[in-house]
């Protein structure tokens, strides 16, 4: 996985759905409790 490809899905679902996409703990995970 590229990571343009990677910040694209990012940019696309605001930032929270590629927690769930990748399974893993990333920075972004934390994103879904604020939202």
């Amino acid at each position: 996985m590229s990571s343009s490809v990677f910040e694209k899905i990012v940019v696309d679902y605001g930032g929270y759905k590629p927690a769930y996409l990748f399974g893993d703990e990333s920075p972004y995970s934390r994103s879904v409790t604020d939202y």
